[in-house]
């Protein structure tokens, strides 16, 4: 299924994330996809079949993919940051089984009906989260440029 946006107000943003540190932009970058996608890693949580409490407890936020498919993807899609967010190691098996089913067992899905039904929400929640983390880094990068001026 195919998904269109309209991104407005990105231009100002993108202009004061230049202005901050890369290594400031970044980690900021990374703090907001992790803020706006916890709602959905929520949402999967509570749709999880619940057997052991593994799976449940395995699903996670994180910038880096348990597998060897991470280098993989992070080639093709070209993207300086990625979020993945699903199963753990732990849980990944159990998760997989879950949401597609075996030859024996149905799937009961829970981590595509959690996104399908939150996924545009992320990224009201995401340009929400990165303003006010930029905003917040262009003060404190602006108290310390006055610190050393002052010195």
């Amino acid at each position: 299924m195919k998904t269109s946006v309209k991104l407005e107000g990105f231009k100002e943003l993108e202009d004061n994330l230049y202005r901050l540190k890369y290594g400031t932009a970044k980690s900021n970058t990374r703090r907001a996809m992790k803020e706006s996608l916890e709602p959905t890693a929520r949402m999967m949580r509570a749709k999880a079949p619940v057997y052991s409490g593994t799976l449940k407890e395995s699903i996670a936020i994180s910038s880096l993919q348990k597998s060897g498919r991470q280098r993989e993807f992070t080639k093709q899609s070209g993207s300086g940051l990625t979020m993945y967010i699903g199963p753990s190691r732990e849980g990944a098996l159990q998760g997989q089984m879950q949401e597609f089913g075996t030859y024996k067992e149905p799937a009961q899905p829970f981590a595509r009906p959690a996104w399908e039904s939150d996924k545009m929400n992320v990224l009201d929640r995401f340009s929400v989260f990165l303003w006010d983390n930029v905003v917040k880094a262009l003060g404190r990068q602006a108290r310390k440029l006055a610190r050393a001026a002052k010195k």
